[in-house]
């Protein structure tokens, strides 16, 4: 399903990322929406640790440091920039980077929030059974549509 995506040029993918960046907004705003109901009704977990000191901190790190390993992505992805020059592509990447810093910590401190210390490992089978939350997790493959993509790109970018 996702094989096709390998050898659309970055003009083109930029559909999938767009498509991705919407569904982490929709993510976003459900969990937001999700711990403000959760807080309303008093139904968030009681032992959180806002200091952050527990289980699962190591995991945290090593998530957030996991969208800042597309350096060999960034050759291709340079020469497909308009109007490439060190500078606005550096540019580009802080806020690329900033962005995507911000959408995992965004959404790890919401889904703690909202299952506590006792979450499972991958928070979407820890989500409630309603439509909206099943959205959620069909977002998370829509997401990881457009990531595969990237990482194959430098290996695509040599048979070219």
């Amino acid at each position: 399903l996702v094989l096709p995506l390998n050898f659309l040029d970055m003009r083109r993918l930029s559909f999938v990322s767009a498509l991705s960046l919407m569904m982490n907004v929709y993510m976003l705003c459900w969990l937001g929406v999700e711990f403000a109901r959760r807080a309303r009704a008093g139904e968030l977990p009681g032992d959180i640790c806002l200091l952050g000191a527990g289980r699962g901190g190591v995991a945290m790190v090593g998530a957030v440091a996991q969208c800042a390993t597309l350096q060999m992505c960034v050759p291709p992805m340079y020469a497909d920039l308009a109007r490439r020059n060190p500078r606005r592509f550096g540019h580009a990447l802080w806020a690329a980077y900033t962005i995507l810093a911000m959408i995992y910590i965004a959404f790890a401190v919401l889904g703690y929030f909202i299952a506590g210390p006792g979450v499972p490992s991958n928070i979407m089978l820890g989500l409630p059974k309603t439509p909206a939350a099943l959205v959620v997790q069909i977002g998370a493959i829509v997401v990881t549509a457009p990531v595969y993509p990237m990482m194959v790109l430098p290996m695509v970018a040599s048979v070219e």
